[in-house]
């Protein structure tokens, strides 16, 4: 029984032609159906489906096996490939949905929201325009499993850039395979199962390396992906019109379906990908397509909403994040049950609207001049990444007018601004008419002190930076992550005044601590082996003191308790090599990041800070270290950020944080007095004891 008299037996002639394009086969719709459904669960309610990101995976291995088979028939038939038709069917076939959605995001971001968000969605908006968005956010080391809220309504768009790079490189693999066929008088399908299969296992093993190192571009980039795709065409020139008979290939199909849901279920975002782990989606899609018309099954398959959820998938992919994101920005709290409805029927909505009126009617276009539909295709991309250039322009004029603003506030007020400006009250307010901040909002988030001065957690040693009086033969040593590298300026000019040679020892994300923090757990981190090598350094350079800080939220999921005698373990090895130690505090925790910065745009003080209460929340583990250990001086540092009830995002005209936790350089440089009354004091008093 042929794939169109099942469709006309399950369904009513009239929806089937509509859900499901002709020739598309009835398990790959439903296959995609289960694909997007996974995705769009997981990106609407990550815990309900904490694996749901790996409905990507099986849209590789769709897109592998369906491309290959038709490349290889047609060099089969021909011995070549039309290399230029290929690609113009890509271009028709991908980039008019991309393209409408990508303007709507970018045209909605300029509406709504504060130009300096329109200009970094913008930026993103310019990579996805131009097929790359994947390299965009490598390059930008973002973390697509960490479901960050202030994420990208582009993120998505880095499995299309995959795709699209794949679709650009696989047909000339198949190209010269098949002429070397010719030249040997081979199979064609023997010759391009040779590069193939090489690239298959060169781009698992890749991926599999890549990934345990941590680095979080391992997810995007297009090498470590390529294996998933390989697979798809693998399998298309080994099954070639076979089929597993009917009771094997049911069996296989609810195997596959039963291995990605599983994955969907029990994978995390601690799971690595997309290394051997990514092996069990693939399986699972692999299984799903080797089956083919399974009996059983195939009317489960034949239902309408199924076959039409399948066909819709893609144009439901595009516009899916853009309306999860939008929301969420709006409504400016988490999803639920009725935002979570509204946003999937909002999804669904348009993406039938670009499925019937972009999708369809531009698949339908004949290929004629395949030269000419390529060069409009690509007209058609420059044109949309200008479009997306346009709120950055917008951005950089108005951060420009807003310089000159700035220049007459540091003129005017000099060092008055910033932390003199605190005042017990902190009343939401600026402290000056203008309403500038410094720096600038786009500035902001480079504000960070020391950045050469540190390395990332993947290293098992950290650099050694002397500065303060250099010549002194007091040293004091400031140790941690990059919570005590923050303060590491305004601590060097203290050891230059008071004649301390400052040794600095940072490591990000690494905690002056041997109790390893769920970062390193993931197997993403040396910190506990760059913590030991720190010790005998101290004791080599002939350290007096040890200033130290650390992320509050560091063992955000263990006991506070366990990590401050992880830290009092540490201090009392160090007093009893002679080297006393003095505890930082860390800062308050900004809600969100930085305390939503889009406040500063828009003026709005009152959103630029949050309550002294729920910026101290979460219990610092160094207090408790403190109080545990003696001789250990703890500072307090939440009075230089907070007044009596509030901690102001903006102080004094200053910008007090660059993200969701750190401190910017500038306003710790304006709070220099208090880091002589408090911290200097305390070292002090910790030297000479």
């Amino acid at each position: 029984m042929s794939v169109g008299t099942l469709e006309r037996n399950a369904a009513s002639p009239r929806f089937a032609q509509a859900a499901s394009p002709r020739g598309s086969r009835l398990e790959i719709q439903a296959l995609r159906a289960i694909a997007v459904g996974m995705v769009v669960m997981y990106h609407l309610r990550p815990t309900a489906l904490p694996g749901g990101y790996v409905g990507v995976d099986v849209f590789f291995v769709i897109s592998g096996f369906l491309i290959s088979r038709h490349l290889v028939k047609e060099a089969s038939a021909t011995g070549g490939l039309r290399l230029g038709r290929f690609w113009a069917g890509r271009v028709r076939r991908i980039l008019p949905a991309a393209l409408v959605a990508t303007v709507a995001v970018v045209a909605f971001s300029t509406a709504v929201l504060p130009r300096t968000a329109a200009a970094e969605i913008g930026i993103t908006g310019m990579w996805a325009a131009l097929s790359a968005a994947n390299w965009r956010f490598a390059a930008s080391s973002t973390d697509y499993l960490a479901q960050s809220p202030d994420a990208s309504p582009f993120e998505h768009f880095w499995s299309l850039g995959v795709e699209e790079q794949f679709y650009l490189v696989w047909p000339l693999a198949v190209l010269g395979a098949a002429m070397l066929a010719r030249r040997r008088l081979a199979s064609i399908r023997t010759a391009v199962l040779v590069p193939f299969v090489l690239v298959l296992i060169a781009s698992l093993l890749f991926g599999i390396v890549f990934t345990f190192s941590g680095s979080p571009a391992a997810y995007f980039v297009t090498p470590t992906r390529m294996w998933e795709l390989a697979a798809g065409g693998v399998l298309a020139v080994l099954l070639v019109d076979r089929q597993p008979p009917p009771l094997a290939a049911a069996a296989l199909q609810i195997a596959g379906v039963i291995a990605i849901l599983l994955a969907g279920a029990l994978f995390t975002a601690r799971t690595p990908m997309p290394g051997v782990a990514a092996l069990v989606p693939v399986a699972g899609a692999l299984a799903v397509i080797t089956a083919v018309d399974a009996v059983g099954l195939r009317r489960i398959w034949a239902i309408p909403p199924v076959q039409y959820l399948g066909a819709i998938s893609y144009s439901l992919y595009l516009w899916h994040w853009p309306v999860i994101v939008f929301t969420r920005l709006l409504l400016r709290h988490p999803l639920g049950i009725v935002s979570g409805g509204a946003v999937i029927a909002l999804s669904l909505l348009l993406a039938t609207l670009s499925y019937r009126l972009v999708e369809q009617p531009l698949r339908r276009v004949p290929i004629r001049r395949p030269g000419r539909l390529i060069a409009i295709g690509i007209a058609c991309s420059l044109v949309v990444a200008a479009v997306a250039a346009v709120p950055i322009l917008r951005n950089s004029i108005a951060d420009a007018a807003e310089g000159t603003a700035r220049t007459a506030v540091l003129r005017e007020a000099g060092p008055a601004i910033g932390w003199p400006q605190l005042t017990p009250q902190a009343d939401r307010t600026w402290a000056r008419s203008e309403h500038v901040v410094v720096p600038g909002p786009d500035a902001l988030a480079d504000d960070l002190a020391f950045g050469t001065c540190t390395i990332e957690p993947l290293s098992t040693t950290s650099p050694i930076c002397v500065a303060g009086d250099t010549s002194s033969r007091t040293t004091i040593a400031v140790v941690g992550d990059s919570h005590v590298r923050q303060w590491a300026s305004t601590i060097s000019r203290l050891g230059k005044e008071r004649h301390w040679r400052v040794l600095t020892i940072l490591h990000n994300s690494c905690p002056f601590n041997l109790l390893p923090r769920p970062l390193e757990i993931d197997h993403q981190s040396r910190c506990t082996e760059a913590v030991r090598w720190t010790v005998p350094v101290l004791e080599r350079e002939h350290v007096s003191l040890v200033v130290t800080s650390a992320y509050r939220k560091s063992y955000r999921g263990s006991d506070a308790s366990e990590a401050a005698q992880g830290y009092a373990d540490m201090w009392r090895s160090l007093q009893s090599s002679g080297i006393q130690v003095v505890a930082l505090g860390d800062t308050p925790t900004p809600m969100t990041d930085p305390i939503d910065r889009d406040c500063i745009v828009q003026r709005d003080p009152a959103r630029c800070g949050l309550s002294r209460e729920r910026a101290t929340a979460v219990v610092d583990p160094l207090r408790l270290a403190a109080a545990r250990t003696r001789g250990v001086t703890f500072v307090d540092p939440t009075d230089a950020f907070c007044g009596t009830t509030w901690c102001p995002g903006v102080i004094g005209n200053v910008g007090v944080y660059v993200d969701d936790n750190h401190a910017s350089n500038t306003y710790l440089s304006s709070a220099y007095p208090w880091v002589q009354a408090h911290l200097g004091t305390a070292i002090s008093a910790e030297l000479r004891s």
